[in-house]
């Protein structure tokens, strides 16, 4: 169980209280937007998915970015994991922890 955030990235209290529930989505996001050092407690944790804005979507980096992703949530615990990356640089992943 997690702390929830709101759309602002804010803690989310709207219920007047901390919620709290499963958040394996915000898990995957703050994976792909981190970059690698910026959590200090796991210094090899991130994608860094906003270094790849700017690239061309080769069929190489494709390939990168979708073995890096892999690798990240599988260094996280979730399972099942699959990833694809379009020609337009668009991420689908879908992934689960099962706890």
């Amino acid at each position: 169980m997690d702390f929830m955030l709101d759309d602002d990235g804010d803690l989310d209290m709207s219920s007047g209280d901390l919620r709290v529930d499963n958040n394996d989505l915000g898990h995957i996001e703050s994976i792909l937007l981190a970059h690698k050092g910026e959590y200090k407690q796991f210094p090899i944790i991130g994608v860094g998915v906003a270094s790849f804005l700017n690239a061309p979507i080769t069929p190489s980096v494709r390939i990168t970015l979708e073995r890096e992703i892999r690798l990240q949530l599988e260094s996280d615990r979730f399972k099942n994991i699959h990833v694809k990356v379009d020609a337009d640089g668009g991420i689908d992943i879908n992934a689960n922890k099962n706890e």
